[in-house]
C-alpha cells in the first residue's frame, strides 16, 4: 500500500508543477517556492503522524494525509473567469 501511496504523492508533486507553470504560467522559481509551505508541512506531518502511530495505528494517520493533500489538490482547481486545461475556450459553453 505504501509504494502505491509515495507513487500517487509523488506524481502528484509533478502534475502540480506541471499545471502551475503550463496552465497557470508561473515562473520555474515561483513554481518552486509554491511548494515550500508543503514541504514544511510534510515536516511537520511526518512529526505528528510518528507521534499519533504509536497511538492508534497506522490507518489514521495515512487517511488523514490522503485528506489534507485531497484539500490541497482543491485549492489549485480553476476558479471562475480562469483558463481551465481540461476544457478549452473553445468547447465552453
Amino acid at each position: 500500500m505504501m509504494p502505491a501511496a509515495s507513487a500517487v504523492l509523488f506524481g502528484s508533486f509533478l502534475l502540480s508543477s506541471l499545471y502551475l507553470q503550463q496552465v497557470l504560467g508561473t515562473g520555474a522559481l515561483e513554481t518552486g517556492l509554491a511548494f515550500l509551505p508543503l514541504a514544511a508541512a510534510i515536516g511537520a506531518g511526518v512529526h505528528v503522524a510518528t507521534r499519533l502511530i504509536t497511538r492508534a495505528g497506522v490507518r489514521l494517520p495515512l487517511a488523514a494525509g490522503f485528506a489534507v493533500a485531497a484539500g490541497g489538490m482543491l485549492l489549485l482547481r480553476p476558479r471562475r473567469g480562469e483558463r481551465n486545461a481540461l476544457r478549452p475556450e473553445h468547447q465552453r459553453s
